[in-house]
């Protein structure tokens, strides 16, 4: 049996859902993981997902999920529906929000993380990232222009209140939201990031769904209902993400596993918590710099 088949559901009679559709690399532990070169397996396609298991300890991922939640107590980290902190770049960019101080307010939440954790995490995000790079240090991406820098980590979640990431790809941000990115000269984000995410909680549904659609300039989504969108192309055509819609790829996610996986150009949504429990994750975004170094964001 293959054994990367626990990790996908799989549905009798239902056409549209193609566990094959994209290219899957597994890991058993971290330690496997890091004897390959997981990033350029994905840079060069070798791999358009990489699943690896038990990348962090339970006492850890308790220390985190404590930790969240007092934060949750002591700020806004609401995102309408979603609770996040600290807030992206990514939601000021689509929320078309002046950035002002975010990057100054940025280092200050990672610092305010630390202290509640009581160890660096950028400092273990980042030696994890490295250690997933042939050991090329991946560093936080900052600011050569002012102070401050992005987040390397981000807490998110997903509940009975708003159930789903709808269907997006992070290539879009380059055209949907352009102008915050353009301001920030060499130092913007770059096409065809990696997201990634360690999961804290997992939770009845919040599946990773990978859709056989490749972004393509000019593309945008519109809603088909609260759920599920349409992908467009600039002629008009329409890709219908629902259930029933074009073919996907199904990854289910389990607690303290990682994923990290071609978004940047993959059209992709996390499908519907169903249960009271929520889905909580860790996460961020890994690009190569103009300069050809590593660097991770949010």
């Amino acid at each position: 049996m293959n054994p990367i088949s626990q990790f996908f559901r799989r549905k009798k009679n239902v056409s549209n859902i193609d566990q094959q559709l994209y290219r899957v690399e597994y890991f058993n532990s971290l330690a496997e993981a890091q004897s390959a070169d997981v990033l350029e397996l994905l840079r060069s396609e070798a791999a358009h997902v990489v699943y690896i298991k038990d990348v962090i300890d339970p006492k850890i991922q308790k220390r985190l999920l404590e930790a969240f939640h007092q934060l949750r107590q002591k700020k806004d980290c609401s995102m309408g529906k979603i609770d996040m902190y600290p807030k992206s770049f990514v939601t000021k960019m689509y929320e078309k929000d002046e950035p002002n101080d975010f990057f100054i307010q940025t280092k200050n939440a990672i610092q305010e993380v630390n202290q509640l954790l009581g160890f660096d995490l950028e400092s273990q995000v980042l030696d994890l990232l490295t250690s997933l790079n042939n050991g090329n240090e991946v560093g936080t991406k900052s600011l050569s222009f002012k102070a401050g820098s992005f987040s390397p980590f981000q807490f998110r979640t997903l509940n009975k209140s708003k159930k789903t990431y709808n269907v997006h790809c992070e290539n879009g941000l380059h055209e949907c939201a352009p102008t915050h990115n353009v301001a920030l000269g060499l130092d913007k984000l770059q096409m065809n990031c990696i997201p990634c995410f360690i999961t804290l909680q997992a939770a009845e549904g919040g599946e990773l769904v990978l859709f056989d659609k490749l972004w393509q300039s000019g593309q945008y989504t519109e809603p088909i209902n609260e759920f599920y969108n349409n992908i467009v192309t600039k002629t008009g055509r329409k890709f219908d993400c629902s259930p029933d819609g074009i073919k996907k790829m199904i990854i289910d996610v389990k607690e303290r596993d990682m994923i990290l996986f071609n978004g940047g150009y993959i059209w992709h949504m996390i499908e519907q918590v169903r249960s009271e429990r929520e889905r909580i994750t860790l996460g961020s975004f890994i690009e190569k710099g103009h300069n050809g170094k590593t660097y991770v964001w949010c």
